[in-house]
């Protein structure tokens, strides 16, 4: 799989798929972005205490900003880690 790729499935939803998959290597950002960890391009401490995360490289790229409550959430999935910093 590529960045960007889509494909259809029989899931009916994404937290099916985060059944489906290991999550050292997958986290659902959002209600509609499940990602790979290798996907994530850049992970920056935001206003007010929120995290922005941007997902996807060269031509495509999408970032998602975290309130405070979840940042701890995807900080321990990412390893205590910042990348891109």
């Amino acid at each position: 799989m590529n960045d960007g790729e889509c494909h259809i499935t029989d899931f009916q939803n994404l937290t099916e798929v985060t059944d489906q998959v290991r999550t050292s290597n997958f986290f659902m950002l959002s209600r509609n972005v499940v990602v790979n960890i290798a996907s994530i391009a850049y992970v920056a401490k935001w206003f007010s205490g929120r995290l922005n995360v941007t997902i996807g490289r060269d031509a495509w790229q999408r970032s998602i900003i975290f309130s405070a409550n979840r940042k701890k959430d995807v900080l321990e999935w990412l390893g205590g880690a910042i990348p891109g910093r």
